[in-house]
């Protein structure tokens, strides 16, 4: 896995404080209705919004943050790609749902 060390963390508790706020059972209906792979892209983007954007970005007038704001955060450096990202939140989603 290309993913690892901080970067891996960072995205470890990112997805894990969104998966959290969701539910288990939220997870799996929007597996169910969404498909595996739109709702794991759908829980990831969730969680790098709210780590990208500061509390005046207009998103968080219609949804709470669940992530903290970290603006230094880059999940594309290192020459990361789309596929990376997506092994990384894979792994990431099987282990929580153990």
């Amino acid at each position: 896995m290309k993913i690892k060390g901080q970067k891996l963390e960072t995205m470890k508790t990112a997805f894990t404080l969104v998966f959290n706020a969701l539910g288990k059972e939220e997870v799996r209906r929007k597996f169910k209705l969404f498909g595996a792979q739109n709702a794991v892209w759908g829980i990831w983007n969730r969680a790098s919004d709210d780590m990208l954007h500061d509390d005046n970005h207009p998103s968080f007038k219609h949804y709470p943050r669940i992530v903290p704001y970290n603006p230094t955060f880059d999940v594309y450096s290192e020459d990361t790609n789309d596929n990376h990202i997506e092994t990384a939140i894979l792994k990431i989603l099987n282990d929580l749902l153990k």
